[in-house]
């Protein structure tokens, strides 16, 4: 990616100036999530990463470069992120798996309880 000047930082991209792409489109923002520029916002064309679209190649920044101690910090940080979203959902597919047998298992004992009271229910010489 190659950087055009600085805007200034904007907090809320409702409130970021509206930009133009050289397509002629509102350039749209979108977040940086490489080393060199971890949760930095930029400017891009419309159609950029859109497959088979022929894109102009407009880029600005919307943020301020990112300090030297945030950048040696938030990769790392992002990959703990990343890691914990990951165990996150490992561990509430396997707490869905615990509740439909635990349902399962209930449903089996249940059954079971009734063919006793069935089998409870039939006169002894009728079951010889």
């Amino acid at each position: 990616m190659s950087s055009f000047s600085s805007s200034s930082a904007c907090r809320d991209t409702r409130n970021c100036e509206a930009k133009v792409c050289r397509c002629g489109l509102k350039a749209v923002i979108k977040t940086s999530w490489i080393d060199l520029n971890p949760g930095r916002r930029f400017y891009s064309c419309a159609l950029y990463g859109r497959q088979g679209q022929r894109q102009c190649g407009f880029f600005e920044w919307v943020d301020n470069e990112t300090c030297l101690r945030g950048k040696e910090i938030l990769p790392g940080l992002f990959k703990k992120l990343r890691i914990m979203e990951k165990e996150l959902k490992s561990n509430k597919a396997s707490k869905r798996a615990i509740i439909y047998l635990l349902l399962l298992s209930w449903v089996i004992i249940i059954l079971l309880g009734l063919i006793c009271l069935k089998l409870m229910a039939y006169p002894k010489n009728h079951l010889h």
